[in-house]
């Protein structure tokens, strides 16, 4: 039987950092996530910039999932940004119908909360 890989809540730059660098090599790629709802607060771009720079610093891969709360158009914005590898999404379940034909499209994951 296989461990799921671990899932680490982050919120910034040296959190993502310290959960890589904590992780041990040989692992399944870290699951590095954010508290519910971040996408209002801390949002798209600079998450996405933390995991472009928490890749390139460490030098080893994640899956970086950002929580959108019910946010439609950041769970959009996620879904269509390189770095980002995910969103986590508790609106309408029509909206979320839509996200995830997006999220198969371009490759990406969308988990109901």
């Amino acid at each position: 039987m296989t461990n799921p890989p671990p899932v680490v809540e982050i919120c910034d730059l040296a959190a993502a950092l310290a959960a890589l660098d904590a992780a041990p090599a040989s692992q399944t790629p870290l699951i590095l996530t954010t508290p519910p709802g971040a996408a209002s607060w801390l949002g798209v771009p600079l998450f996405a910039e933390i995991a472009r720079q928490a890749r390139r610093q460490s030098g080893r891969n994640a899956v970086f999932i950002l929580d959108c709360a019910d946010n439609a158009g950041a769970a959009a914005e996620a879904l269509g940004t390189d770095d980002i590898d995910g969103v986590i999404f508790s609106g309408k379940d029509s909206a979320y119908e839509r996200l995830s034909r997006l999220a198969a499209a371009t490759g990406k994951t969308i988990t109901a909360s």
